[in-house]
């Protein structure tokens, strides 16, 4: 448009002062406007307590602010830094069950070795069934303290490897949603 088109008043006008009402300023953030008058303070702004489980830390800025949020009010993006945080907390647990299964191998090997006395326990004893002509029984009860060491063994397995199973299963059912619940506490 031509400057001939509006009249001299409309030139000279000035942009009028707007406040918006301190409420909305508060939602807005820490920052009033320059109309805000400093009797009534900048007041508290709407941030989460940090003990909070719906609050995340700013890494930029210190500040605590909802998770809900995309954007710090710094600017920094907080949903980058909670899924770093999820990241690196799946990854601390997936080295925790490593070390957990590499110390339940090492726990694990004298016992597998020692299932080995019980074969001359159960394999001697079905040699001489299967190849003798008759079969009795003393025989077979030659068998039960081949047994009874492998259950006994199998128990001490099962005990040992307790630790391993449930990581693994604690590493296969991990999500998100755990992951939230859990940074807190």
């Amino acid at each position: 448009m031509l400057d001939d088109e509006f009249p001299e008043e409309v030139r000279r006008l000035k942009p009028r002062n707007v406040r918006i009402s301190r409420h909305v300023e508060r939602l807005l953030g820490d920052r009033p406007s320059d109309q805000m008058s400093e009797v009534h303070g900048t007041g508290h702004s709407l941030r989460p307590d940090s003990d909070s489980l719906n609050s995340i830390c700013c890494a930029a800025c210190g500040q605590t602010e909802y998770l809900s949020r995309a954007h710090c009010r710094c600017g920094h993006y907080l949903h980058g830094q909670i899924e770093d945080e999820y990241l690196a907390w799946v990854s601390n647990l997936r080295d925790m069950h490593e070390m957990i299964a590499r110390d339940t191998e090492r726990r694990l090997k004298p016992v597998r070795r020692l299932s080995l006395f019980a074969m001359p326990l159960l394999v001697g004893p079905m040699f001489f069934v299967f190849f003798s002509t008759t079969t009795s029984l003393t025989d077979l009860i030659w068998l039960v303290p081949g047994f009874a060491i492998l259950a006994v063994l199998a128990l001490a397995d099962m005990f040992i490897s307790r630790h391993t199973t449930e990581s693994s299963a604690t590493l296969e059912t991990v999500s998100f949603e755990t992951f939230l619940l859990t940074r807190k506490v």
